[in-house]
């Protein structure tokens, strides 16, 4: 199976942040969202893997020829595709295996892929959209014989329950075929799909961790499950986490004593500061922190400083 990282969008919701970079590259816990996903395929026995910029290109660009392994990139220009798009712009790469997942790039779970992955290449389902019973805005209607049955807000079948989608579809490559180049909107697709007579289904699954980082309040939210052990995570060199205080900071000559006894949940990289008082909070490195100002559920940059509440 084949895996498609959908990287191109604006990121509108995320501004002032994604003013200076596209949205797959804002970190999270100093890791690039795109990078997360990336090593999310890779940990589920993905090898062979794609993506799509637009916005900001050049700088996605940089990124990917920085790493170690190959990703087929498809830089949509001078227009977006949207997801429907962009499937049918990659679909002779999309092609080579007989499976394909398509991921959003500014989604993070532990979803057991691999074993998903499996289920459905041994499954009669030609498309599975995988969903969350108990987390996130429940927006995906599911028959009674758990087939996708549209929005709930736009049904076209009978919905037995709905669940949230989680930014993650699987497909059978055959489905390529009834892609089109202006499906941008890919329910559109999806849509089509189930009128000629596709099984196109919903996964609901239960008990897994999923956070999307569309907001900045998502975002924000993702570093304090991250620090309370929702979701494993693999931490980059240079920083030191205290789960007990739920504050990280840098490993190379950090003086702990700039952080006030008060402070909880921060995310500290190397900063400007005299002191750094705060909750909920995440400090770039780069930024100049105020002395003396409590932070609170604040994302600070070197070029903007965000609310989160």
């Amino acid at each position: 199976m084949r895996g498609f990282v959908l990287a191109a969008g604006f990121g509108t919701r995320l501004q002032p942040i994604t003013d200076v970079l596209p949205k797959a590259l804002v970190s999270v816990c100093g890791v690039p969202l795109m990078e997360i996903a990336l090593r999310y395929l890779r940990k589920n026995a993905f090898d062979t893997y794609c993506v799509n910029i637009h916005y900001q290109a050049e700088l996605a660009q940089m990124f990917f020829e920085q790493l170690p392994y190959t990703v087929r990139v498809f830089n949509e220009q001078p227009e977006i595709l949207g997801t429907g798009g962009a499937i049918y712009n990659a679909k002779e790469f999309l092609g080579g295996d007989e499976s394909f997942c398509v991921i959003n790039a500014d989604i993070v779970t532990n979803a057991p892929l691999k074993s998903l992955v499996e289920k459905f290449d041994s499954s009669k389902a030609d498309v599975v959209l995988l969903a969350s019973k108990d987390r996130g805005n429940k927006v995906i209607g599911i028959s009674a014989d758990n087939k996708y049955v549209g929005r709930v807000d736009n049904l076209f079948g009978e919905m037995e329950r709905s669940a949230a989608f989680i930014g993650i579809t699987l497909y059978k490559s055959e489905m390529l075929e009834h892609f089109q180049a202006d499906d941008f909107d890919v329910k559109t697709t999806w849509k089509r799909l189930v009128d000629l007579g596709y099984s196109v289904e919903v996964w609901d699954l239960e008990g897994i961790y999923w956070q999307d980082t569309g907001t900045p309040a998502e975002l924000n939210q993702l570093y304090w499950d991250i620090l309370d052990k929702k979701m494993k995570f693999d931490f980059p060199l240079g920083m030191n986490i205290d789960f007990d205080k739920k504050i990280a900071y840098p490993n190379d000559d950090f003086d702990t004593s700039k952080i006030s006894a008060d402070s909880e949940y921060l995310w500290v990289e190397n900063v400007m500061a005299e002191t750094i008082s705060g909750k909920f909070s995440v400090f770039h490195g780069g930024s100049l922190v105020e002395n003396g100002r409590m932070y609170d559920r604040e994302i600070i940059t070197p070029w903007c400083e965000v609310d989160c509440k």
